[in-house]
């Protein structure tokens, strides 16, 4: 069993970011702006951490018959059969399994371990 921890500061820097914005928006701009502005802005937001902590890993453990994808909520569990691959890019990976899409935040250098990890886990008896 391997696991692939993803690095705190990336995995909160987009969560820390958007609520830094909802509260200076909530601060600053509430009381100047209409009031179905608020709500879209707020909404928006909303759904951006909602979907980020669906689907964004923050720890994806591997092993001979799968691999686990550790969410925020969640964890969901892949046989090795429904993997059907991955995109790799410098900063984000998408592994595309039969039940949907889900993203691992990676560096440059992390990226080419999770493909190995992958590989092994497809490659495996």
């Amino acid at each position: 069993m391997k696991i692939f921890r993803v690095n705190r500061f990336m995995f909160l820097a987009l969560p820390a970011i958007v609520i830094s914005v909802i509260l200076l928006y909530a601060i600053f701009l509430f009381k100047q702006s209409y009031r179905w502005v608020n709500i879209v802005n707020l909404t928006l937001d909303g759904i951006i951490l909602i979907y980020y902590s669906l689907k964004f890993c923050r720890d994806v453990v591997f092993d001979k018959k799968g691999i686990t994808l550790i969410t925020i909520p969640k964890k969901y569990r892949v046989p090795k059969e429904q993997i059907k691959g991955a995109v790799y890019t410098s900063f984000l990976t998408k592994i595309i399994t039969e039940n949907g899409s889900f993203y691992v935040l990676t560096s440059s250098k992390e990226r080419y371990i999770l493909e190995s990890l992958i590989k092994d886990v497809k490659n495996s008896p």
